[in-house]
């Protein structure tokens, strides 16, 4: 998540390229990490960092020479590209295992507040940092991490996502303000929608969450994870009618949508509330 916003922000960055290609490759998606690395730099690719990440392509796809020669070299995580990477490994491994989601979010953040140190300074380390701290459970570091984002880029969408994700576990009205402003600076922002409606239904607010679906649905008819989230915020509410109404209406939009927008909307749905496929905890 942190990745696709800071491709919003800056598209041409090398972290945002470096954290595409290591994203595809830990759910082995090789075709979208092989086509990001041949479309990358030659320069950038002989750089530690990049290097690293052609070796777990070439591991991912059978390659063993290519990986055995490039693994070979040296690859010290000194650079801040290099310890965006060990960040975004250590949440990986932080969204696939609950058992270790503190102690991986703690080491994610101590990867990301080394990198700004050493120069990296586009927001993707930022949301790298918040979104380390709300996993690591410190309250301290996660309105830390909060705060750098809102003094940095108070106006940009993406960030207060993040800045609100890190505080739900320090501030939950300041969190829900901030998905809200994130609404405003960009309307009818699904991913700022998502948040809030999940977000809402975690603090059991379920008449609020079912009002922030309904938005969503607004501004997307089309989104049949809103429509079962929404029947979902019913049943909790024990509104049996509507919570009916609401399923048939997500069955009516899924025949629909069997298509690859259909398949995008269930695998998004799967996090909503807690399933599978997304850390459901994620902005």
């Amino acid at each position: 998540t942190a990745f696709k916003g800071a491709i919003e922000t800056a598209p041409k960055a090398s972290e945002a390229r470096g954290g595409l290609i290591l994203t595809a490759l830990r759910i082995n998606d090789t075709e979208t990490a092989g086509s990001a690395l041949n479309s990358t730099d030659a320069q950038l690719l002989l750089t530690p960092a990049f290097v690293r990440l052609r070796a777990l392509h070439a591991a991912a796809t059978g390659q063993v020479d290519v990986y055995r020669e490039l693994s070979a070299q040296p690859q010290p995580s000194t650079e801040p590209l290099g310890l965006l990477i060990d960040g975004m490994s250590a949440l990986l491994v932080a969204y696939a295992d609950k058992g270790s989601r503190e102690a991986k979010g703690l080491e994610a953040y101590e990867y990301f507040l080394a990198a700004i140190r050493r120069g990296g300074q586009s927001p993707i380390y930022f949301f790298g940092l918040a979104i380390g701290a709300r996993h690591s459970g410190n309250p301290a570091l996660a309105r830390a991490a909060a705060d750098d984002l809102e003094s940095k880029w108070s106006d940009n969408a993406a960030c207060q996502l993040h800045a609100g994700f890190a505080l739900e576990i320090v501030d939950p009205e300041k969190a829900l303000a901030l998905y809200r402003k994130a609404l405003t600076t960009r309307p009818k922002w699904i991913r700022a929608h998502r948040a809030l409606a999940r977000y809402l239904y975690r603090l059991q607010r379920y008449e609020e969450s079912a009002a922030a679906n309904a938005a969503a649905i607004a501004d997307d008819p089309a989104a049949v994870e809103f429509v079962v989230a929404q029947a979902e915020c019913y049943f909790q509410l024990q509104r049996w009618p509507e919570c009916l109404a609401a399923c048939d209406r997500a069955r009516s939009r899924e025949h629909r949508g069997r298509g690859p927008r259909g398949r995008q909307e269930r695998q998004a749905h799967a996090g909503h509330h807690g399933g599978a496929g997304r850390d459901p905890r994620a902005p």
